[in-house]
């Protein structure tokens, strides 16, 4: 595992570099929106047009992949993404900032799926989520890290933009650097894209597990809101807020171990979406309880639920092909953001109409259901593993090997397994299942009618050359 981490270190430090430059501009965005005196309303819509952003991404990803290489779509999105963050302190306008952020959203989603797709592509069944886990865990920690570039931004911001968007620039240095072979590009064809009901086909687990996801990760920025109803210092309520968005990191590698380990991956989702609902619940009831308890609750909240948007990832795409495998990434990202971006115009009423404590109600809710979902599909046949494995390389350093040409398959194919065996034996093996009782003898149309619709279209050929057209065979029978 060291050697694989190692082979993709400059993938990670380029992931690293950009979620710190993209984490800054964040949230620059609403301490600068701040002191242009912006609305709450207006810097929650800055928020959410990124997400709009990144759920238009999709349409860009699936042009640039497939004519240029990963390489240069990275280099391409990245150097827009720092273009328009460097602009927003120049044009301190909210309906210039409003477009400017959902342009961002797109150009920054489709730099991330190429990162992300380039380590899976290079995963097999047995390392997926300890790859992925170690990305978020370098994610977490860059995005904890761009935190202290609010410090500069209370006194210079132009300066703090300047040096948030030096670290999107400087991403691009590893990645064009590095030896670490590509992927190979997706073909421009009709059918290599997925829609977001074949996603959903592939895996409906992944598919729910990152909406509902993306539902609790929106609410949960209403966290700043939610502690103004506690009587603590500003001090507490800082440390309580970066617990919340800082611990995310901690059990993203010993949870991809053990997913890695597990015979069926929806297991562990289960067992942390069950531990987070019940710590959400508690949560509820944080306004009654000391500092410490509630710091210790939202650490381990925190630490257990972040860990889920990697195993989701990892379980899908042992279902996808490796032709096809960034477009589903998208499309899990895609309904991620939805969820996102719906989640906090609802929480926000929930908090308003009822109390600052429903937003870990409905916090809870959402991983209740992913619970329930993911342990009602768990007690259904079994999951054939993902053909693609014959495809996938053994070791993160080998080449990408030739694509299938059945590309996706659902979680509950409960057919006979593939296994690499001549053609000759696979027509013998496909006789031999439609059972041992097959007629030598020339069948009749009667014989043909009885045998219902599903009969092979060679039965069917014969019975039109053999059957009773002829008005000679009907004067014989008489």
């Amino acid at each position: 595992m060291r050697k694989q981490i190692a082979a993709i270190f400059a993938l990670l430090l380029t992931t690293g570099l950009l979620q710190v430059g993209h984490g800054a501009v964040s949230a620059m965005i609403i301490q600068y929106g701040g002191q242009l005196k912006f609305s709450a309303t207006v810097l929650g819509l800055l928020t959410a047009a990124m997400y709009v952003g990144m759920i238009a991404g999709n349409i860009l990803q699936r042009r640039l992949l497939p004519r240029i290489s990963y390489i240069r779509t990275f280099a391409v999105c990245a150097t827009i993404t720092t273009l328009l963050s460097m602009f927003l302190p120049m044009l301190p306008d909210i309906w210039t900032w409003l477009l400017m952020r959902v342009i961002y959203g797109v150009f920054y989603s489709v730099a991330m799926v190429v990162c992300m797709d380039w380590v899976n592509s290079k995963s097999t069944q047995e390392n997926r989520s300890r790859l992925m886990g170690t990305m978020m865990t370098v994610m977490f920690l860059a995005y904890g890290l761009s935190q202290y570039i609010l410090l500069l931004g209370k006194n210079h911001p132009d300066k703090a933009f300047i040096l948030a968007t030096a670290f999107l620039l400087f991403s691009l240095v590893p990645v064009c650097l590095t030896r670490f072979p590509e992927p190979q590009a997706p073909p421009r064809a009709e059918n290599s894209s997925i829609s977001l009901r074949e996603a959903y086909q592939v895996a409906p687990v992944s598919y729910i597990g990152q909406f509902g996801f993306g539902l609790a990760t929106g609410a949960g920025w209403l966290f700043i809101s939610y502690l103004d109803s506690l009587n603590v210092s500003s001090t507490v309520g800082a440390t309580m807020a970066v617990v919340l968005y800082g611990s995310g990191f901690i059990l993203q590698l010993p949870m991809g171990w053990l997913s890695d380990k597990l015979a069926d991956r929806r297991n562990l989702i289960v067992v942390l979406a069950g531990a987070s609902a019940a710590l959400a619940a508690l949560l509820f009831f944080g306004s009654y309880m000391s500092s410490g308890i509630l710091l210790f609750l939202l650490f381990m909240f925190s630490a257990i639920s972040n860990p889920l948007y990697s195993l989701n990832i990892s379980y899908g795409q042992g279902f996808v092909d490796s032709g096809k495998s960034a477009d589903y990434s998208f499309r899990l990202i895609q309904i991620y953001a939805i969820g996102a971006l719906i989640g906090p115009p609802i929480t926000g009423f929930l908090m308003s109409t009822i109390a600052p404590d429903a937003l870990f109600a409905f916090i809870g809710i959402i991983f209740a259901a992913v619970t329930i979902i993911t342990a009602t599909n768990r007690f259904m046949p079994h999951y054939r593993p993902a053909h693609t494995e014959q495809l996938r390389p053994l070791s993160p350093l080998m080449a990408s090997q030739a694509v299938s040409e059945e590309v996706m398959y659902s979680e509950l194919d409960i057919g006979p397994d593939f296994s690499p065996i001549s053609p000759q034996k696979s027509i013998m093996d496909d006789t031999a299942a439609i059972g041992p009782d097959l007629p030598d003898e020339p069948i009749t149309a009667a014989d043909a009618a009885t045998m219902g619709p599903d009969f092979p279209d060679e039965a069917t050929a014969e019975t039109e050359i053999i059957g009773p057209a002829s008005s000679k065979n009907k004067q014989e029978n008489a």
